[in-house]
Order: structure tokens, then C-alpha cells, then sequence
């Protein structure tokens, strides 16, 4: 820090500068220590003799330069915000009054002053550095979580750093809103309300949508409702957009699966009528229901399965429209945004597919006998599956494939079937080239002629399934596939 200062042109030889900085290297050292812990008491009870001491300085920290002035206060605040973060200590009047007084004259201070260019990058990455007025915002917040008198007692100093001309200040207090929900709930609601209503800078909003993704079981109606505020005003694109719709997507997803909350299923059916429109923000909604899809409530599992079925449904309706549009039109002359939104549809399909893979347990390879293939999620996710087999881009017909022969236990024979319908779909896109998924269906036949030779003997469809798979790869050339050919009379043994 004493590099800093005096690459700032601070005199740190001056011996009113050393007498101050030597008061405040404690704090500034103790507030480095607890930057994300909470202090213990005894730890409190021994910092704030010096908290104390250098309070008392507050007129000669006036009149020292602005880099220091502004170094001291914010050891002065932030060794405050660590203390308040110690809900169990036991709190008196001269020590609240103490970190009150340090916290209001941080939030009063002139620093940090408006700065255009710095806004706009908040919008984008919401990282706000560090200034006497940023963390007095947050140390206010912290004060007003302690009692409803308290909170009361800084509500005019809250709504006044709300409405700052700083949008790191305005973060500060948006973020922090859900302090306030023990100790004064009407004001917690004004604050998100107006952020979500009138903030125009998309890093602060970010903060607000932190907040009502934290307490949206609180109030389901009012946070969806704050939520859709948000999204309708949201451009497509610019900085920060993104977060900001996927922050909204999460509020959408998780009440609309939790609570069936109808203004977020409301929302969710917009995205799935317009999939071209909303194919960025349905790909966050398909990650957030593949958190759901393993979930131990049967209710919640078979909505998050019924919902991304229908959001699959939409995406290759869609993607369906503009294949049938490439018989006059060849794909690299369309425009940009054509192009831009199909990409879009076959990503959020192949997501599907993916999020499936993940979550089918088929990442474990082929599974210890005692710990069994999961029947119900096969069951749940075979019609995904059906939809998905005939898309054959490489990638998705290789999750796919993955996915099926994970579950060949449960289902030998409809896996062998929809296989070949995934082979026979992804070879018009050049799948049977792919090395991986030869090995991967080297290893599928391998194990059907080791574990299924009955079912191969007596079910001619199965038998002419394995063939015409077997039969892509061997075209290639692929010479384990080839080798594979001479073992097909063990079916027989």
C-alpha cells in the first residue's frame, strides 16, 4: 500500500502522514484478515480500541491528501463491515453508534466521483474496485440488518445511495437489498422494485436479480413479476444483456417447475411459441431444468422432463422450417443473422442431448452390477431420445448414442433400434467418419454380441439393426469395424 501511495504522489515522509498510517495499518491488516470470514469476538473486542483511535482522528483525516484520506477511511469502514458480519456478538449502544458514525461518513464521502466510461464497463463485468462511498453503501446495509429501529433510523441515507449517480454505489445497495429482509421488508421490496423498473446500467440489475433469485420462495408472484419487468425491457444484445436474461430465465425456470407460478410459466410459453425469437434465452432455461431431471421429487422430475420435451419439440419445429428452406438456398450464402439463428436451434438441441448424457449417469461408463442402470430416467427420457435420433449432426448423434448404449441393460433391444436410427440419421452428416464414434460403436457391438446373442438370434429386427449399423462403419473402412464382421457368427453359438 505505501508503494501505491507514493506512486500517487502521496509525502508518506510527512510525520502527520506516518502517525495516521501507523493507526491504520492495524485495521487495514485486520480487515485484510477477515476480507471473507467472520471475525470472533475476541478478535472484535481487540480491534476496536483502534477502531476508536483513529474514529478520533476524523478531523486531521480530513486534511490529509486525497489518496491517503481516502486509504484511511476505507480501513476505517471495512474493518467495520467485518465486525458487523458477527451477528453473535453482543452488541451495545457506544459500539453500534461507533461503527454507525465511521459508516455514514464513508457513504457521505465524495469518492468515487461519476465517471461515464466506468459505468458503461460495469454493465458489463460488474467489478466495482474499491472506494470510501462503495463500502460505506455496503457497511449501511450491514447496520440496517441488525434491528428494525436501526434500519428505520438509515432509511433516508439507503434511498439516497439507491438513487447515486454512481452505478457501482447503486450496485452496492441493490445487492446488499436482502439484508434488509428481517429488519425491514416494505423497504427491501421498494428498492428492487424501483431497480427493476427504472436502472438502465445491466451490472447493477445483475445485483438486483441476485437478490430476488435469493428470496423468490418468499414472494413468487412479486419476484416473477419484477423478473418479467426486467426481461421485457432487455434488448437482445449490448453488454451485459446476457447475464440479465439469464439471471431472468433462472427466476422463470425455478418458479415455474417449483411453485407452477403463472406469470413464469407465462413467460417460459412466450419463449417456446417464438423459439427463432427466443432460442438464447430457452438455452438457459434447458440448462437450468437439467438441474431438475435427477431430481428425488417424482412432481418436480416429471415437470422439468414434461417442459424440456416440449421445448424440444418447439426447437426442431423450428430448425425443421429453415432445413426445408436449404433445397433452394445453399447454407454459406444466407445471411449472417440466418445463419447466426440456425446455429442457434442446433445448439440448444444438441444441448438437449447433451444435458441428457450428463445426467443419465452414462459419463460412468458401463456401470459396477451393483450399482443398477437408473429404469426411470430411461423411461422419462426415451421419448427426448426418439425426437433427437433423427437430427444426426456429429455431435448430438454422438451424445445420443453415448446416452442409449448406457441404458442397453434396461432396454436391449429398443437401444439396438433407436441406435440404428441415430447411425442411420448422423451418417447423412458424416458421423461414421468421426474415430469416436466408431470406437463407440465398436464397443456397443462388442458387448451385444457378448451379452445379447439370444435376443440377437430370435428378434430379426434387432439382428438387421446390428448389421445395418455395423455396415455404416465397415464402408469407411474402419478397420476395427471390419474386424467386427468376422465375429457376427458368435450370434449363432
Amino acid at each position: 500500500m505505501e508503494e501505491y501511495l507514493r506512486e500517487q504522489g502521496v509525502p508518506l515522509e510527512d510525520p502527520e502522514h506516518q502517525r495516521l498510517r501507523a493507526l491504520a495499518r492495524p485495521l487495514g491488516a485486520f480487515s485484510g484478515e477477515f476480507l471473507n470470514d467472520t471475525p470472533s469476538e475476541d478478535r472484535i473486542r481487540a480491534i476496536l480500541p483502534d477502531i476508536r483511535a483513529l474514529d478520533a482522528e476524523a478531523h486531521a483525516i480530513e486534511n490529509l491528501h486525497h489518496e491517503l484520506r481516502s486509504q484511511t477511511l476505507l480501513d476505517l469502514v471495512k474493518a467495520c463491515e467485518a465486525i458487523l458480519r458477527n451477528d453473535a456478538f453482543p452488541w451495545d449502544a457506544e459500539t453500534v453508534a461507533l461503527l454507525q458514525r465511521i459508516s455514514l461518513r464513508a457513504a457521505a464521502d465524495a469518492d468515487p466521483m461519476p465517471d461515464p466510461e466506468r459505468d458503461e464497463s460495469f454493465q458489463k463485468s460488474p467489478s466495482w474496485g474499491s472506494a470510501p462511498r462503495i463500502e460505506g453503501a455496503q457497511a449501511v446495509l450491514a447496520l440496517a440488518h441488525r434491528n428494525t429501529e436501526t434500519a428505520a433510523g438509515l432509511r433516508p441515507v439507503i434511498v439516497e445511495l439507491a438513487d447515486d449517480p454512481v452505478a457501482t454505489v447503486r450496485f452496492q445497495i441493490v445487492r446488499h437489498a436482502g439484508q434488509l429482509f428481517r429488519t425491514d421488508q416494505e423497504l427491501m421490496w421498494l428498492l428492487l422494485g424501483r431497480s427493476c423498473a427504472q436502472e438502465v446500467n445491466r451490472g447493477v440489475l445483475q445485483g438486483a436479480l441476485d437478490v430476488l433469485q435469493w428470496c423468490a420462495n418468499a414472494d413468487p408472484p412479486r419476484v416473477a413479476r419484477l423478473a418479467l419487468q426486467v426481461f421485457d425491457r432487455m434488448p437482445t444484445e449490448g453488454p451485459g444483456v446476457a447475464q440479465v436474461r439469464d439471471q431472468c430465465c433462472n427466476i422463470f425456470s425455478g418458479l415455474g417447475i417449483w411453485r407452477q407460478e403463472p406469470i413464469s410459466l407465462g413467460a417460459i410459453e412466450r419463449m417456446i411459441s417464438a423459439p427463432e425469437e427466443y432460442h438464447r434465452d430457452l438455452g438457459r432455461v434447458i440448462f437450468d431444468l437439467s438441474a431438475w431431471l435427477q431430481e428425488e421429487n417424482e412432481q418436480i422430475r416429471n415437470r422439468a422432463f414434461g417442459l424440456l420435451d416440449r421445448i424440444l419439440d418447439a426447437l426442431l419445429a423450428a430448425s425443421c422450417v429453415m432445413d426445408a428452406s436449404f433445397v433452394e438456398r445453399r447454407f454459406d450464402t444466407l445471411p449472417n443473422p440466418e445463419r447466426e439463428l440456425y446455429g442457434g436451434l442446433l445448439k440448444n438441441i444438441d444441448e438437449v442431448a447433451m444435458r441428457l448424457y450428463l445426467n443419465s449417469g452414462a459419463m460412468r461408463g458401463n456401470p459396477p452390477a451393483d450399482l443398477p442402470v437408473n429404469a426411470h430416467f430411461y423411461q422419462l427420457a426415451k421419448p427426448l431420445l426418439k425426437k433427437l435420433a433423427a437430427v444426426g449432426h456429429p455431435h448430438t448423434a454422438h451424445s445420443i448414442i453415448q446416452t442409449l448404449v448406457h441404458f442397453a441393460p434396461v432396454d436391449p433391444p429398443g437401444v439396438l433400434l433407436l441406435t440404428a436410427e441415430v447411425v442411420r440419421a448422423g451418417s447423412a452428416y458424416g458421423y461414421h467418419y468421426e474415430q469416436l464414434g466408431e470406437e463407440l460403436i465398436v464397443r456397443m457391438v462388442e458387448r451385444y454380441l457378448a451379452e445379447y446373442r439370444p435376443m440377437l438370434r430370435e428378434r430379426l429386427d434387432c439382428h438387421a439393426a446390428l448389421m445395418e449399423i455395423l455396415d455404416v462403419f465397415v464402408r469407411v473402412g474402419w478397420p476395427q469395424a471390419h474386424q467386427l464382421t468376422y465375429r457376427l457368427g458368435e450370434i449363432y453359438r
